[in-house]
């Protein structure tokens, strides 16, 4: 149902109410945090040294592979058709929170296999 047929006037039964009344109570208190000058509340990233611990472990087998990240980059979008940055691979690997697709992406790339050993 569209937004139009939602307000149109044949249509605004006790369900459509509802529903009217549930988005205006989120854009309102969505205008609060704003007026209030608080950022909208997000989801919790991984800890701080978490997120070095895999950027400092993938960059080390990069390295280790005789390459950098810039390099790495242009090899995983020329094999597998992508638009990455080394930029963006950059914020993920210092934020943590990098795809696993991607991960094994850049082990393919570099030569490497992932192997899950039991400790």
């Amino acid at each position: 149902m569209s937004l139009r047929q939602l307000f149109s006037p044949t249509l605004l039964r006790a369900g459509n109410l509802i529903i009217f009344d549930y988005l205006f109570t989120k854009m309102i208190k969505f205008a609060i945090i704003l007026m209030e000058g608080s950022s909208v509340p997000r989801t919790e990233g991984i800890p701080e040294e978490e997120a070095c611990e895999i950027e400092f472990l993938l960059k080390k087998q990069i390295a280790g592979a005789g390459s950098n990240v810039s390099d790495t980059v242009r090899q995983l979008n020329e094999q597998y058709g992508t638009a990455d940055t080394p930029q963006t691979v950059t914020r993920q690997l210092k934020q943590g929170n990098i795809p696993f697709w991607k991960v094994r992406r850049i082990a393919d790339v570099l030569g490497y296999e992932i192997v899950w050993r039991k400790k």
